[in-house]
């Protein structure tokens, strides 16, 4: 069984943060993100880092799944 992803391994707060963030950022620039995210890793004195492919692949996770709640809202109405 593969290790689970750092990201995964995020405080909840600092996940919500990043899912508001790509949110925001419309899921592009995730150089500045990751950069913004790994400084607020350091300020809580966690010692992980998080590098813009996982950032772009939790993104993408992130957009599909907020497309199909989209969906799904559109759907229940």
């Amino acid at each position: 069984m593969p290790p689970r992803r750092k990201i995964d391994l995020l405080p909840e707060a600092l996940r919500a943060w990043l899912r508001e963030e790509l949110t925001a950022r419309g899921f592009s620039g995730y150089d500045a993100l990751s950069a913004a995210l790994n400084a607020r890793l350091r300020a809580a004195g966690l010692r992980v880092s998080i590098s813009r492919s996982a950032l772009a692949m939790f993104g993408a996770e992130h957009r599909t799944f907020t497309r199909l709640q989209a969906e799904a809202a559109g759907w229940a109405q």
